[in-house]
């Protein structure tokens, strides 16, 4: 072994500095067997203070791993979640636009402001809309005197129906008379004529009951009742309809006795409407000679007026009337001057209704169609019997009579099938001119309507009460028509915002358990606090996308504050909750259900730590924190919890697991949702 040593150089040698000389080396020997001797127990110390440190570590390790944290079972409320988030949305909007072109003459609001339903937003310029109106009202005007007259000359005030059918009925009486002196001559023909009479008779009663398979209404009105439908059987005389004229009204009201004689027929009457201005006048039509006595003990006698209806009059108003400056003693309601009843005039079953209540309709109009199969058979059979007679009477005239050709009674057979024919025409020309002109004033009637309708389209209403949120048109704009479609370009949007709501996508997984009136926790970044809202709609229409399908589930918030529509919602639905349960940690509880609980071991293979033994526990719901315990602990139960320092190997299992819903028992945590 060499050592080397540095001796300093003096100062009197030489320069006065000083000078390091050169080190010496000294060499120490050490005997072969010591040298080894001192090497194994530098190892043997090297290898003490090796364990020596991995005992300390692990001390100090086992130490750490003993801070166990410990928890007790409590009471708490637990609520389970399904999350999402969206876009608040106004209760319902609405797109303002017109189907009409023109100027635009007024604007009556402004954005934000508040309008309500059917208010006039717009009006636009509507002069040929306006002409239109004008020339259907002329049109009707027109139809309705046309359809007068025909109805006028159709009750034959000319005569020449009258005149017609008198011609009709002289050669029916001609060939009776003309076959009666025949037949004083031969009885045969007598006998043959008669059975042609009978058959005749019987064939027109035939032909009566099937043309009144159509039953008409023999007055024009208005149809109060319908008493048939479509499938019922009727015989004669079954009430099909009742039909009500309200062109003019009469009520009767009672007078003071000494007043009644102050009136007479024919006297003006200013009759007041109940419950609106204004006077409409009529005319006294007769005065009651009767005496009645009232119930507050006076004697009255009743004075009916007629008035013509100003348009809107029903039997459901009342008035009070003054006639010579005298006023009657009460009010009283108005009657329909002219009614009818549309009854049945033979039998069948009916296929067609063509009226219902408040329809008008015109004398002559076919209300009710019928069909029936028995009369069909009983007018063939009649015609052929009909016939058959006729060639018997013809046969035997020719039997008993040479110069039958010439005879009269075959000169009076063909003058009354010549009045026979003419009669028939002109009823029928007759007829045919009033369901003409009804035809064209219900024509001109909806002419009138479609250009009322096409005049309402020129003032422009708010069809919902809202909040103009964007105003595009204003007055002196001219609106015109958009590409192919005939509405108008935007003009303006209103929002309902009475009540909010949005939609959110939740997840597949989730879906059963949202249900309609559950809670809703929302909130919002743009607005502090937490709203208030409750599942309105659960859709069933999902929609896939990247192999998750969605359902849209519609939320109404109930109280929305400054929430406004546009505005992003996290929400937090409560599907299920439970109050003033035993609950513990999400993380204290194991595989199995089971959890540790402070205590001494009762089974010789439970491997909970010391001091605890393993309990197994039945779950409820729970949230992210708590899980319920339905059974296996009691409040106060000290349990353990998440280890403080060593990390939670199985807790952390556990608290994974109740996250997904996946322990058993358990109602699950919140589930993925949103969009």
């Amino acid at each position: 072994m060499e050592m080397s040593v540095t001796e300093p150089t003096s100062p009197e040698n030489g320069t006065g500095s000083a000078e390091k000389k050169p080190k010496k080396k000294f060499k120490i020997s050490i005997p072969k067997k010591k040298r080894k001797l001192v090497i194994i127990i530098a190892a043997i110390v090297v290898i003490a203070a090796a364990v020596s440190s991995f005992f300390v570590v692990q001390h100090n390790q086992k130490g750490k791993n003993n801070q166990i944290t410990m928890v007790k079972a409590e009471r708490r409320s637990i609520q389970n979640t399904v999350t999402g988030s969206s876009s608040v949305e106004a209760n319902d909007s609405y797109d303002v636009s017109a189907m009409v072109t023109g100027e635009v003459l007024t604007d009556n609001f402004n954005e934000g402001d508040k309008v309500v339903k059917d208010q006039v937003l717009y009006t636009i310029e509507a002069d040929d809309a306006q002409n239109s109106v004008e020339s259907a009202k002329n049109s009707i005007i027109k139809a309705q005197m046309s359809y007068e007259d025909a109805v006028y000359n159709n009750k034959d005030t000319s005569g020449e129906l009258l005149k017609v059918k008198n011609t009709l009925l002289n050669a029916e009486q001609s060939l009776a008379d003309t076959v009666r002196q025949l037949g004083s001559k031969d009885t045969e023909v007598q006998k043959a004529a008669n059975s042609l009479e009978k058959a005749k008779r019987s064939y027109q009663e035939a032909s009566d009951d099937m043309e009144n398979l159509n039953i008409v209404s023999d007055c024009g009105g208005t149809v109060k009742e319908v008493f048939v439908k479509n499938g019922d059987n009727v015989s004669n005389g079954t009430k099909i309809a009742e039909v009500y004229n309200d062109t003019y009204m009469k009520l009767s009201v009672p007078f003071n006795t000494a007043d009644a004689d102050k009136i007479s027929n024919g006297s003006g009457a200013s009759v007041k409407i109940a419950g609106q201005s204004g006077e409409i006048y009529g005319t006294v039509t007769n005065v009651s000679s009767a005496e009645v006595s009232t119930a507050s003990h006076a004697i009255v006698r009743y004075v009916t007026v007629e008035v013509k209806n100003p348009g809107a009059l029903t039997t459901s108003d009342s008035a009070s009337v003054t006639v010579n400056g005298i006023s009657c003693q009460n009010t009283a309601n108005f009657e329909y001057i002219d009614t009818s009843t549309i009854t049945a005039k033979t039998q069948g079953k009916i296929y067609s209704t063509n009226i219902q209540a408040n329809d008008k309709v015109y004398e002559g109009t076919v209300v009710v169609n019928m069909s029936s199969d028995s009369l069909g058979n009983t007018l063939a059979n009649a015609a052929l019997e009909m016939d058959s007679a006729e060639m018997s009477l013809r046969d035997t005239i020719l039997k008993n009579d040479e110069t039958a050709k010439n005879s009269e009674v075959q000169k009076a057979q063909r003058t009354l099938d010549e009045a026979k024919s003419s009669y028939e025409k002109t009823a029928r020309s007759q007829s045919n001119s009033v369901k003409t002109a009804a035809l064209e004033l219900d024509n001109a009637k909806l002419q009138l309507d479609q250009a009322n309708k096409k005049l309402e389209n020129y003032t422009i209403k708010s069809p919902i009460e809202g909040t103009v949120v964007i105003k595009n048109v204003k007055a002196g704009d001219k609106l015109e028509n958009s590409g192919n479609n005939s509405n108008t370009s935007q003009m303006a949007i209103i929002y309902d915002l009475s009540s909010l709501s949005f939609e959110l996508a939740i997840d597949e997984s989730s879906i059963r358990k949202v249900q309609v009136g559950q809670e809703v926790k929302i909130t919002a970044d743009a607005v502090e606090g937490e709203f208030k809202g409750v599942v309105e709609k659960v859709g069933v229409n999902g929609t896939a996308s990247n192999g998750v399908t969605t359902y849209p589930v519609k939320v109404k918030i109930e109280e929305y504050g400054d929430l406004l529509p546009g505005m992003n919602v996290d929400a937090s639905i409560v599907v299920e909750s439970v109050e003033n349960v035993v609950a513990i940690p999400v993380s204290a509880v194991n595989r199995g259900n089971v959890v540790y609980v402070k205590g001494d071991k009762t089974e010789e293979n439970d491997h909970a730590p010391e001091g605890y033994k393993s309990v197994k526990i039945e779950t409820g719901i729970n949230d992210t924190d708590f899980i319920e315990v339905k059974s296996g602990l009691n409040e106060g139960d000290e349990i353990k919890g998440a280890n403080s320092a060593s990390g939670n190997e199985t807790s952390g299992t556990a608290e994974a697991e109740a996250q997904m819903g996946g322990m058993p028992g358990g109602g699950g945590g919140g589930a993925p949702g949103g969009r």
